[in-house]
């Protein structure tokens, strides 16, 4: 296991030297398109938005046993009890702290700070590290700004009045997926009062969070094109 850890820690010190040189070249060009490469691999192959529709879609045919497959599959929730709630906070998480994290980051630091948070994570579901430990106290200290951040966009994305008024005097609080969830909830509120079963009501539960967190990417993606133009 040790000779392990150091052969990952090897790797990463040479994939640090390879981008300290490729961004010595060309105004950093090179080092730019590498780090996006590596996030990219990194977020993985499979962008869970598409995986999202794919189920969704299933949802809306009524196909049940193959939505229950692809869950199991494609996001390691596996049927049974509270099942869309457990798939709901997995997308939710999941995004939450890859996509949205990595990107807040590669604006604000540049790659190096996304890559740093990456392979932090990386390491700790490569290691399954609990919620104890440095590498953990690390992981929840670069996801805070990112989660209240996050709650924004969503508001934003959404019905801002009530989402506000659902996090309202927990904003500073340290369990961030709590905040998210409780984002979440206010956002989805309206669903609740739609008609039809169970089952078509959590679908379109599920579609509308897709949807939302869909626009909130957008809408960062727009800032961060602006914070970027500002910058240079």
């Amino acid at each position: 296991l040790v000779d392990e850890r150091l052969m990952h820690d090897a790797l990463a010190l040479a994939l640090a030297l390879v981008f300290y040189v490729l961004g010595s070249f060309a105004w950093g060009v090179l080092g730019w398109v590498a780090g996006i490469l590596l996030l990219l691999w990194l977020w993985g192959s499979e962008s869970e938005f598409k995986q999202m529709e794919e189920l969704l879609a299933l949802g809306r045919m009524g196909d049940q046993e193959r939505l229950y497959a692809l869950a199991a599959d494609s996001f390691q929730v596996p049927e049974g009890d509270n099942f869309f709630r457990r798939l709901q906070a997995r997308f939710l998480l999941r995004d939450a702290q890859v996509v949205f994290a990595s990107i807040f980051w590669l604006v604000l630091l540049g790659y190096w700070a996304a890559f740093f948070y990456l392979v932090n994570r990386a390491y700790r579901i490569h290691y399954q590290i609990e919620d104890e430990g440095l590498s953990s106290a690390v992981d929840a200290v670069l996801f805070y700004p990112v989660a209240r951040l996050l709650v924004l966009g969503m508001a934003l994305a959404s019905d801002f009045q009530r989402v506000m008024q659902t996090v309202q005097g927990k904003l500073l609080t340290l369990d961030s997926q709590r905040l998210l969830e409780l984002a979440v909830a206010g956002a989805l509120s309206h669903c609740d009062a739609k008609g039809g079963d169970e089952f078509s009501q959590q679908v379109d539960r599920l579609d509308t969070l897709h949807a939302i967190l869909l626009r909130t990417l957008a809408l960062w993606l727009v800032v961060a094109a602006v914070w970027v133009m500002l910058l240079y």
